[in-house]
């Protein structure tokens, strides 16, 4: 996604606020918690990824994903709704609707029924996270599978923290620049400078969410407010 190595922008970052390269390696460390913290506070389509094939046995009720789970090495932000279930022949396809897992709904609650005869094509699913692994979730579907089926998922991760010479995921190379200018402010006390920087920071990131998650077809469910196309033109 960038265009630079970590390495080298958090460098023109420390070079941009006059502060000696000696303190590279705090100002990594806070760029780091920066970026994982961008990437927590907004879905952003370039950390959208999809799983296709994921195997769901007969016999199964549940699936875990995320943090090494699932083949999925990264830490999962989100599974987006639906996940969509089909077998091998591509005869059998729905949609898995995603309810929240303090729903009151008891049928849709697979630990409430017996699973000797609670089985079928799944059609619901409660997603949990683990209760010690961030980033690791739990899919509970509504039915024991009544034979294999194949899954297709819709998620969004947070990447891993970037070593030096990788290249970010982030599509804006002047705002890490900027959060590394920032950091190294802040590293070093320079609190007034520090502020006056922290607001073009937060400015560029605003804009970032409209330059690059505006791209046609990205946002279109975002704008689907379910009025009737009858009524409303």
């Amino acid at each position: 996604m960038a265009s630079k190595t970590f390495t080298v922008m958090v460098s023109q970052g420390l070079t941009e606020a006059g502060v000696a390269s000696s303190q590279l390696a705090a100002v990594k460390e806070m760029v780091k918690d920066w970026l994982r913290s961008t990437y927590a506070g907004f879905l952003w389509p370039f950390l959208r990824r999809e799983k296709l094939a994921i195997a769901l046995g007969s016999g199964v009720s549940y699936l875990e994903f995320g943090m090494g789970s699932g083949s999925i090495t990264e830490e999962i932000q989100r599974i987006n709704d639906p996940i969509k279930i089909y077998d091998s022949e591509y005869r059998t396809r729905e949609n898995i609707r995603i309810t929240t897992d303090w729903s009151n709904d008891l049928d849709s609650d697979s630990d409430l029924i017996d699973p000797t005869s609670n089985t079928g094509l799944p059609t619901k699913a409660r997603v949990v996270p683990d209760a010690t692994l961030r980033g690791k979730w739990k899919v509970v579907f509504n039915y024991v599978a009544d034979r294999a089926y194949l899954l297709k998922m819709s998620y969004h991760v947070i990447p891993n923290a970037p070593a030096d010479g990788d290249y970010p995921i982030y599509p804006n190379d002047a705002t890490i620049v900027q959060a590394a200018n920032c950091a190294a402010l802040k590293h070093m006390k320079r609190m007034d400078e520090y502020r006056e920087d922290l607001k073009i920071l937060v400015s560029k990131v605003r804009e970032d969410r409209v330059k690059y998650c505006e791209a046609p077809g990205i946002n279109d469910m975002i704008g689907n407010f379910g009025l009737d196309s009858r009524t409303f033109k």
